[in-house]
Order: C-alpha cells, then structure tokens, then sequence
C-alpha cells in the first residue's frame, strides 16, 4: 500500500512562491490501479515526482508498505525506492537495443564503481518480459525502429523488470494518435491486471481515467478535490468544476420550493418543469440553485407527445455512428442544452422536440 499523508510542496519562481501541492493525503490500496487526474498545473506530476523521490516535499510522509520513503528525517534515494517509472515519452535509450533497454532494468545497486543486476539470469528475464509486452523476436531491434505503442511496451517492460512494489506512469499515452492510444492503453491495463500490480497514473485526458481506473484522484491547484471510483466520481462530482472537467454537463439554474428533510430530498424548480433531487445533505428553501445533468440522462420526444418536460428546438447535431449529440434551445427560456441518444434516434437541425429527465436520471444539486 502506498500512502502519502499532509504532502506540500512550493516553488520559488520568478513570478513569486507557487504552491504545487497544498496538503495532499492520498491511500492507493495493494494491487489497485489509481489515476491521479488534473489540468495542467494542478500538481499530479509534482506528486509523482515526490513518490518517484525526484523532489523533496517542505513537508508531509510517504509510505510504501509501511516504509517510510520520504519523511521529516527521511529520504530514500529514488534507485532504493523499489518503485518503477515509465516516463510520458518512453524515454527509453537510442544508443541500446530492445534487449538492452529491458536489461537496463535489472540495474539495481552500484557498489565499487559497477552495476549488479537483481538477477543472476538477466537475458531470460528479459525474454520473459518480452513474452509479456507481447514482443517477442524484438530483442536486437533499435527504438526507432518500433512504432509509438511498441517503445512503450517496450518502457513499461523496463520498468517492471525488478519487480517494483510500485509503477508509476506520467502520461504514458499522450504522445500516442488517438486510435493507438486507446488501443494500447486497453492492453496496458488488462497486463497490469494480470500481474496484480501496483499502479499510480497521472493524466489529463478524462476518458482515460474513467477508462481505466479502480480509483481516481481529482486534483486541482495542488490538492485533492476528490477521490473514489470512477463512477461515484463521475455521477456524484463535488463540484461543478469537477463535474464539466469529468464531461459534458448540463447545468440548469433552479428554485428550491421544498427543502430537504429526513428523507434527503428536495423539489426543485427549472426549465424542465417540477423535478425531485435525491441524496441531498439539509437544503432550505432557495431562490438559486443549479442542477447538473448528464447529457444522457435527458430525453427527446415528438412535440405534442404526452409526459413531463419542456419543448424547444434542435440546433447543431453531431453523429457519431453509435450515438450522437443534440443541442437544442428551450422555449422561452434562451436555454440550451446538450442531448446525448442512440445514433439512430438523433433529431434533425430545425426539428421541434420535448426535452424530458429520462427515468434512471441521476439529477445532483450543486
């Protein structure tokens, strides 16, 4: 288990004293895969650079397995941390084979001037991990003779080849196209999975971390905003920065016409008509509110169809195959917002619908 607890960390620049990271407590669980997701800047790679043990916090304890890495009297080199890194670019050497690459892996300690290798079969541990990353016969190729998705394969074997009790990955993705990275990212994952491994990733790119997470980590501005699966997170964000950061949104501004009791729920007033908010914290009657609604918790109708809602007119439509988006304007409202339905069930620009909340809607209060 790796645990970090009250981690802070400022820089001096010349801009003046910038806080990268604002007493940061994260616990990712053994065998768990956690992405630590933020806009640039808001200090998820200052945190893997203070795990990796590339940076020395002002303040605050990591711990891995209850070893303690980083700590008021401690700090452990980052070769000792028993912690793998794959870099955003690979970063693997040009000047070394594939074979060599791995093997530089197994580099563990230097004592008298020279390496010794963790094990005392390197080149079959090396076949193993190619075996592994699915790139076998690769052994005498050269980086640049491999394909983006390839070299990182090949950097992610590096990594795991002393057995670390931790891998973390700074955006490992991002310099892939777009096909290939979710490609890669899918085999990356289900490998991981098999190996039981210990992984802490840090990304920018939404779909990535909902994609492949068992827990996620909200940071902005240098702390934790929150934390949890990807699903709470996403359903139930914290804020509604958090919320349009995790997708699209429709946010809708609300009367409160009753407040919550013990039952949790309020009634709420918008341009959708009447609507009950669920799983509420105590609520009192309000003038302004806002409502967050994902856009596929929203449903378009025939105008003149029977049930709740408000009718409005579709604007921009954007197919995409399985399904697609509609914004349509609300009457007399100035209201627009997003649709997400079934490709086949778009409307059409100019088409008159009734917008209505779908059954299962998972409507929050913000």
């Amino acid at each position: 288990m790796l645990r970090v607890e009250n981690l802070s960390k400022r820089y001096v620049t010349a801009g003046g004293p910038v806080d990268a990271l604002r007493e940061v407590d994260l616990v990712v669980e053994s065998g768990s895969f956690t992405v630590v997701l933020g806009a640039s800047g808001s200090g998820k790679t200052t945190l893997l650079r203070v795990i990796a043990g590339f940076e020395v916090p002002d303040s605050g304890v990591v711990t891995l397995d209850d070893k303690v890495l980083t700590g008021p009297s401690t700090f452990i080199a980052p070769e000792h941390r028993n912690v793998g890194i794959v870099a955003q670019d690979g970063a693997l050497f040009p000047h070394l084979n594939v074979h060599d690459n791995i093997a530089y892996g197994l580099r563990a300690k230097r004592t008298g001037g020279r390496w010794r290798r963790h094990s005392t079969q390197p080149d079959q541990r090396v076949e193993e991990l190619l075996a592994l990353v699915g790139l076998e016969g690769y052994g005498n190729r050269s980086p640049n003779e491999l394909s983006g998705g390839q070299q990182q394969r090949v950097a992610l074997a590096r990594a795991l080849a002393p057995g670390p009790g931790l891998l973390l990955m700074d955006e490992p993705f991002s310099a892939l196209d777009a096909g290939l990275r979710v490609s890669v990212r899918e085999e990356v994952r289900d490998l991981l999975a098999g190996l039981n491994t210990t992984v802490v990733l840090v990304t920018h790119d939404q779909n990535e971390a909902l994609s492949m997470a068992d827990h996620v980590v909200i940071m902005r501005d240098g702390q934790v905003i929150q934390a949890g699966r990807p699903d709470e997170l996403y359903h139930r964000p914290a804020d509604l920065s958090t919320a349009e950061f995790l997708g699209t949104a429709v946010v809708l501004p609300a009367k409160v016409l009753v407040g919550s009791g013990a039952s949790g729920s309020v009634e709420v007033e918008c341009a959708l008509g009447a609507i009950i908010v669920t799983d509420v914290q105590e609520v009192g009657v309000r003038e302004s509110a806002r409502l967050m609604i994902r856009p596929e918790h929203l449903m378009v109708s025939p105008v003149g169809s029977s049930g709740e809602g408000a009718e409005g007119t579709v604007g921009a439509v954007n197919y995409y195959g399985h399904d697609g988006t509609a914004r349509v304007e609300l009457d007399g409202s100035q209201q627009e917002m997003t649709i997400r339905v079934k490709g086949s069930e778009l409307p059409k620009p100019g088409e008159r619908v009734r917008v209505s909340l779908s059954p299962d809607a998972d409507v929050r209060l913000m």
